[in-house]
């Protein structure tokens, strides 16, 4: 059997050598990978978005919380990642910590976390709307959608409690 040579010099049989029918067989299965790889990653997108938004909007709750304290906290590793978090006390005595972050799907679309932190004041009581749960391992906490403060003859400081 003749022997044909690589570029880099390895022997080869004629059996193995690249004609152009295996291109276009190679170059077919390619482009098949290519559509499916591309397919996964899109499904794979499409199902963490529903999970995130199935997070945020499960639970939802309207409460009246008065803010006890507030801080933004950089997340570990992370020195651009903040968490906005707001520490509130119920009725009860309860206390809360709400966490406030940009929304895309639950609650309206959202950017503006620094501003909406910023409005809350500590010791004011608000109607709060919150989503989500609290998630302890990834330190995640229920969102807040809506802050409205209360009346001032209804204003209360839970937080003294």
């Amino acid at each position: 059997m003749e022997q044909w040579t690589i570029d880099y010099g390895a022997p080869v049989s004629e059996d193995l050598r690249t004609t152009p029918e295996r291109r276009a067989d190679r170059n077919r299965n390619i482009r098949i990978g290519a559509f499916w790889l591309c397919l996964g990653i899109g499904v794979a997108t499409a199902a963490g978005l529903a999970v995130v938004g199935l997070r945020d909007g499960v639970n939802r709750k309207e409460r009246i919380l008065t803010v006890c304290d507030k801080e933004p906290v950089t997340r570990f590793g992370d020195p651009d990642g903040r968490q906005w978090l707001v520490f509130t006390a119920d009725s009860s005595g309860e206390s809360h910590t709400l966490e406030i972050k940009d929304r895309l799907v639950i609650g309206g679309t959202s950017f503006d976390t620094a501003d909406e932190y910023g409005a809350l004041r500590e010791g004011v009581t608000y109607a709060i709307v919150t989503s989500g749960v609290r998630v302890e391992y990834t330190s995640q906490f229920p969102s807040i959608i809506e802050a409205n403060p209360v009346p001032a003859e209804e204003q209360i400081n839970y937080c003294e409690r």
